[in-house]
């Protein structure tokens, strides 16, 4: 039996960014290194993320009751072993199952406790922006290199569409939709800076989107105190775009 926490302090953090969507591809790869090896307790560890990006997911009150329920029950089943329990713990490294009950436990933290879980927000209102610069057509072969950017938009292959777009000269108009599709993956702060840059530049067309999304990035970081006066910039903003999201967002954070 390993001696060490396998949960330290770097994978306690790596699980709580891949929790709010914020791990570029290299931090995420050195989350997947960290998993448990044993097969009972990688299970128990994807249980466990699937609770959390249910909840991140719906954002229901249902879905976190369940949450404790199994939480407690999992906690009290071993008081009382039955033979079924007792050949299953034989089959489990006492540090592995204790990694995975602490992974349970963190997105009970992260999702249970008030000012934690308002990135749930983000999964309920984010749309990804229509493609209104190269509609997408039956036939994708002998596409432009816009066009085949723009057909892994529309096919919402935003992994593929954001390497694409990130690929062509640069353009507010080529870096507003990468950020939406960088978003779309999780890759909130890359996302962020394509948005900046977009409000700073001279086009005025995608500076009501660009707010609008910018705004979700902060609460897919779960970042609701920076959320809120983008929002409400955007709520008093006069024919603004999102104005009426904007309105019902606010209503729903306070």
């Amino acid at each position: 039996m390993h001696t060490t926490d396998p949960l330290d302090d770097r994978t306690r953090t790596l699980i709580e960014r891949a929790l709010k969507g914020d791990l570029d591809e290299a931090t995420r790869q050195e989350l997947a290194d960290t998993r448990p090896t044993d097969a009972d307790t990688a299970a128990l560890a994807t249980e466990a993320e699937d609770w959390g990006l249910a909840l991140r997911a719906a954002g229901r009150a249902d879905f976190k009751q369940e949450l404790q329920q199994w939480e407690q029950a999992y906690q009290q089943a071993p008081a009382k072993p039955g033979k079924a329990t007792i050949r299953k713990l034989r089959r489990r490294s006492l540090v592995g199952v204790a990694a995975a009950v602490a992974i349970l436990l963190m997105v009970a933290v992260l999702y249970l406790m008030p000012g934690d879980n308002d990135d749930r927000y983000f999964a309920e209102v984010f749309e990804p922006y229509p493609n209104v610069v190269a509609p997408i057509v039956r036939d994708n072969t002998g596409l432009s290199r816009v066009e085949q950017a723009f057909y892994a938009y529309e096919s919402t292959d935003y992994e593929r569409a954001a390497a694409l777009l990130a690929a062509l000269p640069p353009s507010p108009e080529y870096d507003f939709y990468e950020g939406v599709a960088l978003l779309a993956i999780g890759e909130t702060v890359a996302a962020q800076e394509l948005f900046d840059t977009v409000l700073a530049s001279d086009d005025n067309q995608l500076k009501q989107p660009a707010q609008w999304y910018n705004a979700l990035a902060a609460l897919q970081l779960g970042e609701v105190d920076v959320a809120r006066p983008l929002l409400q910039n955007i709520a008093d903003a006069p024919n603004h775009l999102y104005q009426d999201q904007a309105e019902e967002l606010l209503e729903n954070l306070n």
